[in-house]
């Protein structure tokens, strides 16, 4: 109805995208995505959900493309720097995706999401100190988050460190 009474009002456009994509359909949700960039090219929510979409049908360079032109429009999105890490660590781009994620820490330091992206990250990459020090990051945001726990209990037995697990769950 929107499109119909304003068809050059790219917002319609991309929100009906978002339906769409509520709905798995990653294909038309992705042609009205690109429909309202076609309308405002500097449409930063379309270029980020259009790489999200392309993530997961597994184009990542696709995806990176859009999250990179989405931070030259604004580089202050934290939620465009932590797709572009998951991008990155999707390619197996380690260095990459934590420098994202570290940038998207520094804008949004309560991102839990974010924070336990880039531990997993560090993990990856066998920067286990990193990945602990991310952990009790989280720990401190949610104390007693399973997530955190079972991903510290993990990290410290890598590392040869005494388990602290339990210390962690009596919190």
């Amino acid at each position: 109805k929107c499109i119909s009474m304003e068809p050059k009002f790219p917002g319609s456009y991309h929100d009906l995208g978002l339906c769409y994509l509520a709905l798995d359909d990653e294909d038309k949700a992705q042609e009205l995505f690109e429909k309202a960039i076609e309308i405002e090219p500097t449409y930063l929510d379309a270029y980020n959900n259009l790489g999200n979409i392309l993530q997961r049908k597994g184009d990542y360079e696709g995806a990176i493309e859009q999250y990179i032109f989405a931070l030259g429009l604004d580089k202050a999105t934290w939620k465009t720097q932590n797709n572009l890490g998951n991008a990155f660590r999707e390619l197996g781009k380690f260095n990459e995706a934590v420098q994202f994620f570290e940038q998207a820490i520094e804008l949004n330091p309560t991102g839990l999401e974010i924070i336990h992206n880039a531990a997993n990250t560090y993990g990856e990459k066998s920067d286990f100190p990193a990945a602990i020090e991310k952990f009790e990051r989280a720990l401190e945001l949610l104390p007693a988050g399973p997530v955190s726990i079972s991903n510290l209990a993990i990290m410290n037995h890598i590392m040869g460190i005494e388990d602290k697990t339990a210390d962690y769950i009596e919190q």
